[in-house]
């Protein structure tokens, strides 16, 4: 997994269905504290479809 950071997102990139399950995961963990303290929400969005393995 490799992630990027940019003012408003982060950009996740994997290379298979359970690296990104667990990478979502971890993500949604690691921002829901500022989410709640902040009270927005956290949108997931795909950017580029690909065949996991």
């Amino acid at each position: 997994m490799t992630m990027q950071e940019a003012p408003d997102r982060l950009i996740l990139a994997v290379h298979t269905r359970r690296e990104l399950d667990d990478a979502l995961d971890r993500t949604v963990t690691f921002l829901m504290p500022a989410a709640i303290t902040e009270r927005v929400g956290i949108l997931v969005t795909r950017l580029a479809l690909m065949k996991f393995v």
